[in-house]
């Protein structure tokens, strides 16, 4: 699967995930908004993989240590496929992202 296909494969499950958030294309990719409040997420595409980042992903909860970086605040996932993707452990990632941007 190219990179493109999997960047949609990323979004797709995360509106499904949230019906009702808003999409801002910025920084060269798109930011998912909860509920009037600051970006939870956002997902970029670059040459070789797509990448899934939390502003504030040092908070997340992350028991199968999937995410990666090491910066005071931001975390990240990187996929060069969506076979890569493993759905249910983002998905407790995403709601714990959402629900955090929301307090």
């Amino acid at each position: 699967m190219s990179v493109s296909e999997t960047e949609e494969a990323l979004k797709s499950f995360i509106k499904e995930l949230f019906p009702r958030i808003e999409e801002v294309k910025k920084y060269g990719g798109t930011l998912y908004n909860a509920e009037g409040k600051e970006h939870f997420c956002g997902v970029f595409s670059y040459k070789a993989h797509v990448s899934i980042e939390f502003s504030n992903g040092y908070q997340l909860k992350d028991p199968n240590n999937l995410l990666q970086g090491t910066g005071k605040f931001r975390r990240h996932l990187k996929f060069k496929n969506d076979n890569e993707i493993p759905f249910g452990e983002l998905k407790k990632i995403l709601k714990d992202a959402y629900e955090l941007s929301k307090s």
